[in-house]
């Protein structure tokens, strides 16, 4: 089951994020960078689990985008999006107004992209508020369009 609007915000009391070594992050984007999807995504997915935001969102990325060994996903691309934004990560609400816009894995939802995208723009992502205004901005007929 694909998620909805469910949780615009963070739980309460949700787990923090975990502190990572950075080094790690960067081997895993730089692998991902060369085409090497399976092998940064077996040196994400433990980060993930231990609720690390940017290993979460880079998941998210890795599953909505698929590579070398690992096929597109929107289901998990969705779920790891939704839990790294849970974990304060801005662009991880930046992806998921991209699935609703596009109805990737999802039926088409302006309305719920714009949500997302005001999300990512209020938690200080420059790419949230560049989608956020770029969706409010563009003609009622290309956003009935993209519904239908």
């Amino acid at each position: 089951m694909l998620l909805g609007t469910a949780l615009l915000f963070p739980l309460e009391g949700s787990a923090q994020e975990t502190p990572v070594n950075e080094k790690e992050l960067s081997v895993a984007e730089k692998l991902i960078e060369e085409h090497k999807a399976q092998k940064a995504l077996d040196i994400l997915l433990p980060l993930a689990e231990l609720n690390n935001a940017e290993a979460q969102n880079l998941l998210g990325e890795l599953y909505h985008f698929g590579g070398e060994g690992v096929p597109v996903d929107y289901q998990k691309a969705q779920e790891w999006y939704l839990k790294a934004f849970q974990h304060g990560n801005a662009e991880a609400a930046n992806h998921l107004g991209r699935l609703y816009l596009n109805g990737e894995g999802v039926s088409p939802n302006p309305q719920e992209a714009e949500k997302w995208y005001q999300q990512s723009m209020l938690k200080g992502s420059v790419n949230g508020e560049i989608s956020y205004y770029s969706l409010v901005n563009r003609p009622f007929a290309y956003i009935l369009q993209r519904a239908n």
